[in-house]
This record gives structure tokens, C-alpha cells and sequence, in this order.
């Protein structure tokens, strides 16, 4: 049986990118996979896996290394705002969130994502963490009311590089008492994930605006709380 011109150039490539593959493996001990391939004359590309230790911080009050970078503003961006403040329980920093709800930008929402590297929206070969072993993500937040309303989550960023696989807690509500909060991610992809963590508010659940903090973001692989 005799393979078309095509399709032999096409098995070269495979056979040349098998090599260079172990290359890299045997001499950078770096672990790489093959994540896409073009149909023609383009040779497959290669994505380092970024391996992390558990718990494995999106953001934590006591850590100053950044994982996840906070850049990712969604819908109503003017209506957001950011402050880091000092925690008065644990003498650390947390991040108070306050939506004005002003529409600004007329979308009746707004959201923010930690990502990696910042600004990733899928289109960075070089971004995203391999979380395969993680079990939950942990977070506490607390409402300054306890009348806030918002939807937390991870991943959904879509794109060539984007994430593998998304969780959410959905529309939750916050109490007026800090509280840690988790994601069940046992039955998710997380081979490639780009968005660390991502919270949203939407107008129509906060019609008079919404005020929470937010500290202790974490990825485990463990059922339980850290201590």
C-alpha cells in the first residue's frame, strides 16, 4: 500500500516532531506536550506543562509571588473598582470590591479575572498552569451588607490557548460574615488553565450597587480546608 505525497510529508513532520519532543525532554528535563497540529505544510507546536505545588495560590493575603495576575476586566470596567486593604482578623491584605453600578459602559454587568501571564485571553501559547491534581478551589469572601449577589468561577476563557475546562459556584449569595466557599473541580479538564479564578456582578441581582471583600484564594488537592 503506498501513501499519497501528502500524506508521507505529513508522517515526516509527526516523526520529526517525535524527535525534537524527546530532545527536549531528555536535555532540558522539561515536561512538553504536543497540543495542536495544522493540516499542509506546518510542523506541530509544543506547549511546556507548568507542574505547581498544592495549596497553589491565586491570591493570598500573605504571599507576595503572584501566580495569577489581576487583569482580565469584563462589561462594565468603569463601574468597578479594586482596593487591597489590610484584613483586621488575620493582619493580612484582602481585596475589597466595590461595584457602583453606574453603566458606565451600559451592560449591566462587570467581572474580573486573575489570569496567566496578564491579559491572556487564549491567544498566548505560553500561558497556563497544568491543575490536573487539584480537587477544589478554596476562596473567603464576605459581603459588606450580606445582601451582595455575584458568581464565582474558574476558566471559560476561550481561544486557541484558552482554558481547558471551566467550574462555577453560580449566583451566590454573601453573607455579612466572612466565609470560605469551594469549588468542586474532581470531574474537570484542568490540563491548560489560563484563568485562575473570576468573580461577576451583575446589576439586575445589586440594584443598589455591591461592596465584598475577598482574600485566600487557593487551588488544593486535598478535600479539606489548609490549616
Amino acid at each position: 500500500m503506498f501513501l499519497s505525497k501528502r500524506k508521507r510529508y505529513t508522517l515526516i513532520l509527526l516523526v520529526l516532531a517525535c524527535v525534537i519532543l524527546y530532545f527536549i525532554r531528555v536535555h532540558t528535563k522539561k515536561p512538553y506536550r504536543i497540543i495542536s497540529s495544522e493540516q499542509g505544510t506546518k510542523t506541530l507546536e509544543l506547549k511546556e506543562i507548568i507542574t505547581v505545588k498544592f495549596p497553589f495560590y491565586v491570591f493570598s493575603g500573605k504571599q507576595s509571588d503572584s501566580s495569577f495576575f489581576l487583569s482580565g476586566y469584563m462589561g462594565d470596567i468603569h463601574d468597578l473598582q479594586v482596593l487591597k486593604t489590610k484584613d483586621p482578623e488575620t493582619g493580612g491584605k484582602r481585596l475589597k470590591v466595590i461595584y457602583k453600578r453606574v453603566r458606565k459602559d451600559g451592560g449591566g454587568w462587570c467581572g474580573l479575572y486573575w489570569q496567566y501571564p496578564p491579559n491572556n485571553w487564549g491567544d498566548d501559547v505560553k500561558g497556563g498552569y497544568d491543575l490536573r491534581q487539584a480537587r477544589y478551589l478554596y476562596f473567603t469572601a464576605r459581603g459588606e451588607r450580606g445582601t451582595e449577589r455575584a458568581e464565582f468561577k474558574i476558566g471559560g476563557i476561550p481561544g486557541r490557548w484558552g482554558d481547558s475546562d471551566e467550574a462555577t459556584t453560580g449566583i451566590i449569595q454573601l453573607s455579612n460574615k466572612a466565609r470560605t466557599y469551594r469549588i468542586d473541580l474532581r470531574k474537570k479538564d484542568l490540563k491548560n488553565i489560563i484563568g485562575g479564578f473570576c468573580f461577576m456582578i451583575m446589576e439586575k441581582f445589586n440594584p443598589e450597587g455591591a461592596v465584598f471583600y475577598i482574600h485566600d484564594i487557593y487551588y488544593s488537592d486535598r478535600t479539606c480546608i489548609k490549616r
